[in-house]
């Protein structure tokens, strides 16, 4: 009787779900820059960063760091919360032999201007990385 009721079911209810093909576990952001660094040297500004180590196993792998400028004329630079435009400036791709060594970047600076930087990495799947520390002065 027991067998016969377990058939009925089986019979009745053939499965429980949908059958498809397994989907893989879903990737995370790269790790973002919180070291960016500045230092302003006669007209040039040079960046500076380390790579950033991944915090969980899922996160997808660092293959390169894109540079974003703000510029902003001081006559204008006085409006506190409008919003700033960011041009990318540099792709600077990463060589994963480096990772031990800081990643620099220079830039020319003209002056009477307010400068803001940031920098994001991104992977060759296209996940991208949260702003990294901001980096922000007048020259």
């Amino acid at each position: 009787m027991f067998l016969f009721g377990v058939l009925c079911i089986w019979i009745l209810f053939p499965s429980c779900g949908k059958k498809d093909l397994p989907v893989p576990p879903r990737r995370l952001n790269p790790p973002a820059v919180i070291d960016l660094q500045h230092r302003i040297e006669d007209n040039q500004v040079e960046l500076s960063w380390t790579v950033p180590q991944k915090q969980k196993r899922r996160q997808t792998d660092l293959d390169g760091f894109k540079v974003f400028r703000s510029k902003i004329i001081l006559s204008e630079a006085s409006c506190e919360n409008c919003p700033l435009k960011f041009t990318m400036v540099r792709d600077i791709p990463f060589l994963k032999k480096d990772k031990k060594e800081p990643l620099k970047f220079s830039d020319s600076l003209d002056p009477g201007y307010s400068y803001t930087y940031v920098v994001r990495g991104y992977s060759d799947n296209g996940m991208i990385s949260a702003d990294s520390n901001v980096v922000k002065f007048v020259f």
